[in-house]
């Protein structure tokens, strides 16, 4: 593995992640009473708490990474997890899943899939599955159970995120970092 430059790639991605998640949580909180129709409200705040809880296990997963290593390695490495939340709890778990608060909880994430952020998919499910819709999406109390645990986890990565702060002189950010050259998903 090539040594980065930029020895703080792992907590630059991470805190990407922790900032999604902080918004996601803050949209379900304050969207959750807001939508027309009461299944339709379920299925896309529940998306926003999947998300939000992928992002923040993504973010320890970055986090966890060495300190000098490549942008580009360190995005594949949070990525080869996709979208799934087993996949990602068993690599934090294994290591440090006690010390952010992480718990297994993806076997029954996963069987939520990602897609049920529209209201004809959400149907379908609810129909097809309506004793696990009944258990998780379609119950107050473990939406709340969930957001609640999502928010304790995020708030333990962002005290241990917070250790990272300070004051940046221009001589500690690497020049492919300042002129824009380095590692971008989007740019060729």
């Amino acid at each position: 593995m090539k040594a980065s430059p930029y020895p703080k790639n792992n907590v630059e991605v991470a805190q990407d992640f922790f900032d999604d998640t902080y918004d996601l949580v803050i949209r379900f909180d304050s969207t959750f009473e807001q939508f027309a129709a009461v299944k339709t409200r379920r299925f896309k705040c529940f998306n926003d708490l999947r998300s939000a809880y992928e992002c923040i296990l993504k973010a320890i997963v970055a986090y966890r990474q060495p300190r000098d290593m490549e942008r580009k390695a360190l995005i594949t490495a949070v990525e080869k997890h996709k979208h799934n939340i087993s996949s990602l709890e068993k690599s934090i778990l294994s290591v440090e899943g006690e010390r952010f608060g992480v718990e297994a909880r993806g076997e029954r994430l996963d069987q939520l899939p990602i897609g049920l952020r529209y209201t004809l998919d959400g149907r379908d499910f609810r129909e097809a599955k309506e004793q696990l819709y009944y258990e998780t999406i379609g119950s107050d109390f473990w939406l709340g159970r969930l957001r609640d645990y999502i928010a304790g986890v995020r708030d333990a990565v962002g005290t241990e995120l917070a250790k990272h702060g300070g004051i940046v002189s221009a001589g500690d950010i690497p020049m492919e970092k300042i002129l824009g050259t380095e590692y971008s998903k989007f740019r060729k």
